[in-house]
């Protein structure tokens, strides 16, 4: 039974004078006061849960003590029953005391005795009714910060193992994982570069459930319609398609957490993408360096086959002057030399091209420790 409701006084009284008398004078403190004569005439107004029930005890046709007995036995123990009688006896009392009664008055009636007694019970109702406010108020704060704080734990975990997802289909996994403690049926798609993947709470998406994705990626950020639900990020769209929309507190903080879900798997997202970048563009400088390194090689192989194809060119060289000496008629002194500025200028041929090998291979191993630098950052 609603406690606000309890402002009626129901005043059950056989003498129509009296009862005339007493409903005027509670009439100047209660706006709803109905007299009656019988019982009967009572019985069916009991179901607007009368604040206060004044009841005759001494004519058995009032049935004063049937009505306080149906009361209790209805299960109402908020009505305050006064009964009345013009008998004063301990049996009275005991008879009023079993039935339920919370009150009562010796006859003749006194209306400003019942007028007192009836205000004091009518402002006590209005003090259990506004702690009864105070107390549901109380009571569904505390359940709804209760369910904020559980459905806040369900972000930070997701928070928490989302980060450690080193695949797409891992962070849809989680994402979907969510939203199921929430008891949401969610779509996810996950987009990285040029690919792009999307699961249901079943499986691999759908043709329509991509298309049905596809749409609510070019939304707004966060798109609400027909019982459904999207956000979308550049890297994750997420689409809600059992969205508790009658729920509005519920829905409000859904919304949220939702939103950082969706947030926190797109920079996830983002991150993995900036990771298989880099990834590609180390393999692509080491590719580089280990070209460089074989060409430094192949350098050097070129270098030494030259020098030692110069030095067989100089002795060949020294080997034919030394040949037409004989024709040309010079001293030993002058043919010594002549084989002796041949070899030298062989010699430093020779030097040079190692001299400039050498600054080659400088100049590329300089370059292959800067690749390096760059793979390693």
């Amino acid at each position: 039974m609603n406690q606000a409701a309890r402002t009626a006084v129901f005043v059950l009284e056989q003498d129509s004078a009296m009862r005339q008398e007493v409903c005027a004078e509670l009439a100047r403190i209660c706006p709803d006061v109905r007299g009656f004569g019988l019982q009967e005439e009572l019985l069916p107004a009991l179901e607007i849960a009368p604040a206060v029930c004044l009841l005759d005890m001494d004519s058995p046709e009032a049935g004063g003590l049937e009505i306080c007995r149906h009361l209790r036995a209805q299960g109402d123990d908020q009505a305050h029953v006064i009964l009345s009688s013009r008998h004063d006896n301990i049996q009275l009392r005991l008879n009023a005391y079993d039935a339920g009664c919370n009150d009562y008055i010796q006859r003749p009636l006194i209306p400003e005795e019942i007028v007192r007694k009836v205000d004091g019970v009518l402002k006590a109702h209005a003090q259990v009714a506004a702690l009864s406010s105070q107390l549901d108020y109380a009571m569904s704060t505390a359940f709804s910060a209760m369910s904020t704080m559980a459905e806040m734990g369900t972000v930070m975990k997701f928070m928490r193992e989302v980060f450690a997802c080193d695949t797409p289909q891992q962070i849809i996994d989680q994402t979907i994982a969510a939203c199921r403690d929430y008891e949401l049926n969610t779509l996810v798609a996950c987009r990285l570069g040029d690919s792009s993947l999307a699961h249901s709470e079943h499986g691999p998406a759908s043709p329509l459930e991509c298309s049905l994705l596809e749409h609510a990626r070019n939304n707004d950020r966060i798109t609400q319609f027909s019982g459904r639900l999207s956000i979308s990020y550049p890297h994750l769209t997420l689409l809600v398609t059992n969205w508790p929309k009658t729920d509005e507190d519920r829905a409000g903080r859904l919304r949220d957490h939702l939103a950082f879900v969706a947030e926190a798997a797109d920079i996830r997202c983002k991150v993995l993408e900036h990771d298989t970048r880099r990834l590609q563009r180390t393999e692509t400088i080491l590719e580089a360096v280990n070209g460089l390194m074989r060409m430094v090689d192949y350098l050097r192989e070129r270098q030494q086959s030259q020098r030692e194809s110069v030095m067989r060119m100089v002795a060949d060289q020294g080997d034919e002057i030394a040949r037409s000496f004989y024709r040309m008629g010079l001293t030993d002194a002058q043919e010594g030399v002549i084989l002796n500025l041949v070899s030298s200028r062989g010699a430093e041929i020779c030097e040079q091209m190692a001299g400039f090998g050498l600054e080659q291979e400088r100049m590329l191993e300089g370059i292959i420790e800067t690749m390096k630098s760059l793979a390693e950052d």
